[in-house]
């Protein structure tokens, strides 16, 4: 299934749309087209030869039921802001940025890159709320450590 918007509506959703929901519906259509979640900026500095992977895995859940409808999550050895910060090519941030979303099994798996510093993460997730406008809320986790080849299991993310 192929999408195709032209500019002007692009420029009317990211006025009137929430970033928060902007992400998940860019996400939605990565995940449905085959696309793997992007990570921004790309992982600067890492070799071939690490060896596998890094990954942060976790689940996502609202009162102990995961969520399907997607959650972005977004790691960085920096401070990550709610709302999250303007993604682009022409200027990337600084610290790396990793994003993924959750699948509809309610888990997610974020490849990142190794680092003798901590990684910060924050998870957004959004709700359509009274009056039919949507309202993104996030949790966070912090000083999670990642060495080359490893996987980080149980970073999971739960609301009330």
């Amino acid at each position: 299934m192929k999408f195709q918007i032209s500019i002007p509506a692009i420029i009317a959703l990211v006025a009137t749309v929430p970033v928060g929901i902007l992400l998940l519906i860019i996400a939605f259509n990565l995940r449905a087209s085959g696309i793997n979640e992007p990570t921004l900026p790309p992982n600067t500095g890492r070799k071939a030869q690490d060896g596998g992977a890094e990954l942060i895995t976790g689940i996502v859940t609202e009162r102990g039921n995961k969520i399907v409808t997607g959650v972005i999550v977004i790691a960085s050895t920096g401070p990550i802001s709610d709302p999250p910060p303007p993604i682009s090519a022409a200027k990337p941030p600084k610290i790396p940025l990793y994003v993924a979303s959750s699948g509809a099994d309610g888990s997610y798996s974020l490849e990142v890159a190794a680092s003798a510093s901590a990684y910060n993460m924050r998870a957004f997730y959004s709700i359509l709320g009274p009056n039919d406008r949507f309202i993104t809320t996030s949790k966070t986790r912090s000083k999670i450590m990642v060495k080359a080849g490893t996987i980080v299991p149980d970073q999971n993310f739960e609301w009330p």
